[in-house]
């Protein structure tokens, strides 16, 4: 978006001095078509009177015209984690999870899969690790709204987890932030 942003801003400058407050908002891909449109929000001339300071505001967007999470989008995150054991023991007892399918090998062994489960407090707190990819540029997590694992998940397993924007809002006296609330 930078490249996109030369023949209106940089090409009419002495210098382009740099860049402050980016944000990352939509991926663009091979093959899509980005685009960039730019506004003057601030002039400082200096002592000289022949030039000065201009402060540009620019927004970049895809190939589909968008700069920012949209309603009903779906966000995948491309990583995966594979479960092992040790690890699932440690944070099912950090947890203070005390459930046999959890822990007891012997009678899970007899049960309905062979095998202890992982922990759903686990998958849930996987899912929002992974979550980073993709989401990163978000501010703040203050919360998650929800959260399901519809299958059982085993010790060896690879949990990959996905985003759907429900809702967004602006903020009241903030342009360079808005919120994902939940509903």
């Amino acid at each position: 978006m930078f490249g996109k942003t030369v023949a209106d801003v940089s090409l009419n400058a002495i210098a382009n001095l740099g860049y402050a407050a980016c944000r990352f908002l939509e991926p663009v891909y091979p093959g899509g078509t980005p685009s960039a449109t730019s506004e003057v929000i601030g002039l400082k001339e200096n002592s000289n009177r022949e030039s000065g300071v201009v402060t540009v505001r620019s927004h970049g967007f895809n190939q589909h015209g968008r700069g920012d999470y949209a309603p009903g989008e779906r966000i995948d995150h491309v990583d995966g984690v594979t479960v092992e054991e040790a690890e699932r023991q440690i944070a099912t007892r950090l947890y203070q999870n005390a459930a046999k399918a959890h822990f007891n090998l012997h009678s899970e062994s007899q049960g309905r899969f062979g095998r202890r489960l992982i922990y759903g407090g686990h998958v849930i707190s996987l899912a929002r690790a992974l979550s980073f990819n993709g989401l990163a540029n978000a501010f703040h997590i203050a919360a998650v709204n929800g959260g399901r694992h519809i299958a059982p998940l085993f010790a060896g397993d690879t949990a990959f987890a996905w985003s759907e924007v429900v809702d967004s809002a602006a903020l009241p006296g903030r342009a360079d932030v808005g919120a994902l609330p939940p509903r």
